[in-house]
């Protein structure tokens, strides 16, 4: 799974994608960070480029868990998936 440090995202565990996002963009890939449906907070997993057409929608280039120190750095400016 891409949560346990996989590169590859698959388009089923896409939940939403921005309509403003195209191929071969630089994507902030979050997952909800608590099971809770209340909470909208996320966590991220990491940064990928995005390929609407391969199964695998998302091929991570830089991963939360083997670089701990990346930051959710796009704010409001969402190209987040």
């Amino acid at each position: 799974s891409f949560r346990d440090g996989s590169q590859l995202v698959f388009s089923g565990s896409i939940d939403k994608v921005p309509s403003k996002i195209s191929m071969g963009d630089l994507v902030q890939v979050e997952v909800p960070a608590s099971e809770d449906p209340s909470n909208k907070n996320t966590q991220l997993v990491g940064w990928g480029v995005y390929n609407p057409e391969s199964m695998y929608r998302i091929r991570i280039l830089q991963h939360a868990l083997m670089n701990p120190k990346i930051k959710n750095t796009i704010g409001d400016n969402r190209n987040a998936v």
